[in-house]
């Protein structure tokens, strides 16, 4: 699968105390882009050299594949029919947008939603973000370049002078200052107990023991759900849920660039997701399944 999600911030062993201190000030006071996540199905797309969508989705796809190929390899069913619905969406109209060469190795990374497509989180809408474009070569290696980027925007604005209810162009949040809430300086407090017990402030997360790395894991989450409480409405306007109400659990957080560091936040997202994947899981060990086609 090429799809890999970025890493959380607390999994960089290499980065110190007082650096982390630094990256979730920055995350609280200063008012970042960030960019929400969302429970959806993940494909690259583009047009062959005859004008055909052809997708990837493995590193084995980049000569380009048939939606048919993309649809049979989901096994559930659900989720298989609302992309099979989404691709056919794409293909009737994406070749109108596509401001790039026909064959190219250009793809358009596009993210699926749907109420089907769920686990944990807040149910989606039907919409199809456009989230980035990329030159990707037979071994999966990507590159940019200026005048992609040109291209790309001009499809961006294209689509965005369009009545188009279906896409969404790359939402990205600015985080609000909450200075005001008091949740960096409970995490402060934290990382300052860490370092009085472990060593001091120039320690890296890899330095600490087990246990202190499970407990800065919860400090960083609780952290996180302060964050994204004090941005819900921000929150829930780009991600097109006007009239939902947010609730901390349901939200799978945001993709974070600082500088060179790209990395994930969540919160109680990650604990409400491992329980539903555990109650599936002890669903799927029933030694015969109930009648009238059940499927768990």
């Amino acid at each position: 699968m090429l799809f890999q999600a970025n890493p959380y911030l607390w999994s960089f062993q290499d980065l110190t105390l007082n650096e982390l201190l630094e990256i979730t000030d920055v995350l609280a006071h200063s008012s970042p882009r960030v960019r929400p996540i969302f429970e959806c199905v993940k494909v690259y797309a583009k047009l062959d050299g005859s004008g055909k969508v052809v997708y990837a989705r493995h590193q084995s796809d980049f000569l380009g594949i048939d939606k048919h190929i993309i649809i049979e390899r989901i096994k559930d069913s659900a989720v298989a029919d609302a992309v099979a619905e989404a691709l056919d969406y794409i293909e009737s109209t994406i070749p109108s947008f596509w401001p790039f060469r026909p064959g190219s190795a250009t793809w358009c990374l596009l993210e699926i939603l749907d109420p089907r497509i769920n686990i944990a989180g807040t149910k989606n809408f039907k919409k199809i973000i456009i989230r980035e474009a990329v030159r990707i070569d037979l071994k999966g290696n990507c590159t940019r370049s200026p005048l992609l980027e040109r291209m790309f925007d001009r499809m961006k604005k294209d689509i965005q002078q369009t009545d188009d209810q279906v896409y969404i162009v790359d939402p990205i949040t600015l985080l609000r200052n909450v200075s005001g809430t008091g949740i960096h300086t409970e995490l402060k407090a934290d990382l300052c107990a860490i370092a009085a017990l472990e060593g001091g402030l120039d320690l890296t997360i890899g330095d600490l023991t087990k246990s202190t790395q499970k407990y800065l894991q919860e400090s960083l989450k609780q952290f996180s759900d302060g964050l994204f409480l004090g941005n819900a409405d921000t929150i829930l306007s780009e991600a097109g849920f006007y009239d939902t109400t947010f609730s901390i659990g349901s939200f799978p957080g945001v993709n974070v660039q600082l500088d060179d560091l790209t990395f994930r936040i969540s919160g109680s997202f990650i604990k409400q997701k491992e329980e539903v994947m555990l109650e599936r899981k002890k669903g799927k060990k029933l030694s015969f399944p109930p009648p009238f086609g059940w499927r768990a």
